[in-house]
């Protein structure tokens, strides 16, 4: 069973003793990691737009939920410490979209660093903010009415495919490497972030 996605079909495909000849091998014998990084810079962005999403969705509930349950006779909205929690989530999502927004006026041109290091950085700070809104919710928070139990479930898994965000981290170093390697042999590093 699915952790999260449950909305999208998966299935496993088993082949036994299948012979495919060299001429039906798409990109050729022996290339297959580089047709699957392309498609793995191009794919990593809209997982990067999706875990925006699910940020904005959990801060939705959040507000939603604030909003309507009270606490000492008036909502949770009005409480500083909620305000703040609240503030946190929405600057957090802003900051999510905007590296989706930024990477993606490149994705007609994909390249690893950027397509990993928006990956990696929007999924994992989702998560946080989606951690938040079911903090918030405290008891509630589980509830499949709230929505955001599904939202966690959701957003752990964009952590996940398209390369795990450790692998993610890897790529941009790899990617980075020549810009790195000289760096090491010299005494003050500016590695122009």
């Amino acid at each position: 069973m699915k952790m999260g996605m449950r909305a999208s079909g998966a299935a496993e495909l088993e082949f036994t003793d299948v012979f495919v000849p060299d001429s039906h091998v798409i990109g050729g014998l022996r290339k297959g990691w580089v047709l699957n990084r392309a498609s793995l810079n191009t794919s990593r962005i809209p997982v990067a737009s999706m875990a925006a999403g699910f940020a904005r969705a959990a801060t939705e509930q959040a507000v939603t939920f604030a909003c309507r349950y009270q606490l000492g006779g008036k909502p949770l909205i009005h409480y500083q410490d909620v305000q703040q929690h609240i503030a946190t989530m929405v600057a957090e999502t802003r900051a999510i979209r905007s590296i989706v927004w930024q990477e993606a006026q490149n994705a007609w041109k994909p390249r690893q660093l950027n397509a990993s290091v928006c990956k990696f950085h929007a999924t994992d700070r989702a998560q946080v903010v989606v951690e938040m809104a079911l903090d918030l919710l405290a008891d509630q928070g589980g509830l499949h009415e709230q929505n955001v139990e599904k939202i966690f479930r959701d957003v752990r898994l964009t952590r996940i495919f398209e390369g795990t965000n450790q692998i993610n981290q890897l790529s941009v170093i790899e990617d980075w490497q020549d810009q790195l390697l000289p760096l090491c042999s010299k005494s003050s590093a500016n590695i122009g972030v």
